[in-house]
């Protein structure tokens, strides 16, 4: 694969903004008749007990003691999962409860308090789309703090409606300021190609490789409504200047006859299309906030067609401007729109960023200085379909933790360190006395030991364990069940005072629905 040189271009061409100070009043968000204020408690589904309400009887030769179990929510949003920011002291969890975003505030003790999130008034997040018009995907909750101190949280959510207008959005709840945004009708309805086609040819999968940089115009669907890529604008700063969107189905120049009287329609027909597919928000440990997007763009071509492709790339900060990562080449008539999924990303000591995200069942990492800015290569982990990536501070580097499906529902674990750059591939760590399939790791250093958190088994029948291991993450004392009956869709672990942890999961419930569950553990190493 070749891959130029990555590049910083700035927004030359028109920006389609909105106001950054967006009606930010209280309202009743009608499907639930909750008021949107400023971040205040939650009564918890279930009651928090005294101490433990682990039905399981006492071993006294278990590696693990439970303190505190709580359900911090019922009916909580798998698809969302867990995003935890550390703030000083407290640790801040984004979560979902249905499609409302949610934080949980836990203390340096395992304390847990689940609170509402502010959603402006006006902002399509705080109407839900009924199920005949259309579905709602909200990916993924980042807790943020404001200048004015307040909690709040981005949003970053898929709206997909029957009429075929599609929201893509990432935005701060509070005050609707986007990260990235597009709304409108898709450039390309794959859907309908793939119910005309019956039997339609394998795709090989193009080899990455970098294309020119991203410009940070949209582009008018075809035949629809322009659909508007919006940058952010930090809490605190003016929105710029509100322009106009490229206009909709220009007219063709005539062939032989192109004169100086209509150089509008010739550069209009020229004009790139672009259409963001995906995006994630990111808040580095100082506060920066930087997006992430996937977006198909289009190059006309002399004879009418389209050259398509799917563009990666970083939208370092409020001064406008992307960065391209990656750049993938489609077949001329795509029938399939992939993009990059479950990207990660985590802040080093020296303030650069390590960065994942999974294309196609492979997974793909960057590194990024202070200013997300790119640096050295792209790199590529194969070897089976990754599951995503968490990373965890060990001294003054990261690890690299996350499973592969091998074969069927087979999964197992692979770990890299992160030194002056990426790692050169990802080990598998030496784990016995488990179950053979292990997915989704999760590990905390607590009291100068390591605690790894796995689901051991088929991947939503697992059981989740926890268990001791050392440096290389090999097992290194008797595993502990954290949570069982399987139907675990998320966890984490975090490191707590006095060497305890605190495991956090989403877990399908007896009576239906999923629980969002709490469990304060005290462990030592026992072989």
């Amino acid at each position: 694969m070749t891959r130029t040189t990555l590049r910083f271009v700035a927004p030359v061409i028109p920006l389609a903004f909105f106001c950054a100070t967006a009606c930010n009043k209280d309202k009743p968000t009608g499907a639930t008749g909750e008021t949107k204020g400023s971040a205040a408690p939650l009564a918890s589904a279930a009651p928090s007990p005294a101490g433990s309400d682990d039905p399981r009887a006492v071993d006294p030769g278990a590696v693990c003691t439970t303190g505190e179990r709580k359900v911090l929510a019922k009916w909580a949003n798998r698809r969302t999962g867990i995003t935890p920011v550390q703030m000083g002291d407290t640790l801040a969890l984004g979560v979902a409860v249905g499609n409302k975003p949610r934080l949980v505030m836990v203390d340096k003790q395992g304390k847990a308090e689940m609170t509402s999130v502010s959603v402006a008034e006006g902002s399509d997040l705080a109407t839900d789309i009924p199920k005949n018009e259309g579905k709602r995907d909200l990916q993924r909750v980042t807790p943020f703090k404001t200048a004015d101190g307040k909690m709040s949280a981005y949003a970053d959510y898929r709206d997909k409606y029957e009429s075929k207008r599609r929201r893509i959005a990432c935005e701060l709840a509070a005050n609707k300021q986007v990260v990235l945004a597009f709304d409108g009708k898709p450039l390309l309805d794959t859907e309908k190609k793939k119910e005309a086609a019956k039997d339609p040819p394998k795709e090989a999968t193009p080899a990455p490789s970098a294309g020119p940089a991203v410009a940070a115009a949209p582009a008018p669907s075809a035949g629809g409504t322009p659909g508007r890529l919006r940058m952010l604008s930090r809490p605190g700063l003016s929105a710029p200047p509100k322009v106009d969107a490229p206009v909709a189905d220009a007219p063709k120049p005539e062939a032989a006859k192109a004169d100086a009287a209509k150089p509008q329609a010739t550069d209009e027909k020229k004009k790139a299309l672009r259409e963001i597919r995906d995006c994630r928000t990111f808040v580095d440990n100082d506060g920066d906030v930087w997006g992430l997007g996937s977006e198909l763009y289009g190059e006309p071509q002399a004879d009418d067609s389209v050259k398509w492709s799917m563009r990666l790339f970083v939208q370092p900060n409020a001064a406008g401007g992307y960065y391209m990562l990656d750049s993938i080449a489609l077949p001329k008539e795509p029938k399939e729109l992939h993009t990059w999924e479950s990207p990660s990303a985590a802040e080093r000591a020296d303030g650069s960023v390590a960065l994942t995200a999974r294309y196609r069942g492979t997974l793909v990492s960057f590194l990024l200085n202070k200013d997300h800015k790119p640096t050295g290569k792209v790199k590529s982990y194969r070897g089976g379909w990754p599951g995503m990536v968490e990373f965890t501070p060990d001294g003054s580097n990261l690890l690299l933790l996350t499973s592969y499906k091998v074969t069927g529902d087979n999964h197992e674990l692979r770990i890299g360190r992160l030194g002056e750059g990426l790692p050169a591939n990802l080990d598998k760590p030496s784990i016995e006395g488990v179950d053979a399939s292990l997915s989704e790791p999760s590990l905390a250093i607590s009291g100068g030991k390591r605690w790894l958190l796995v689901h051991a088994g088929k991947r939503r029948e697992a059981r989740l364990v926890v268990m001791p291991v050392d440096e290389s993450l090999k097992a290194t004392g008797k595993s502990y069940d954290v949570a069982t009956g399987g139907g675990v869709a998320d966890s984490r672990l975090f490191p707590l005072d006095g060497g305890k942890v605190l495991a956090v999961y989403i877990q399908a419930s007896k009576d239906g629905g999923d629980e969002l569950v709490s469990q304060v553990l005290t462990c030592g190493v026992k072989s």
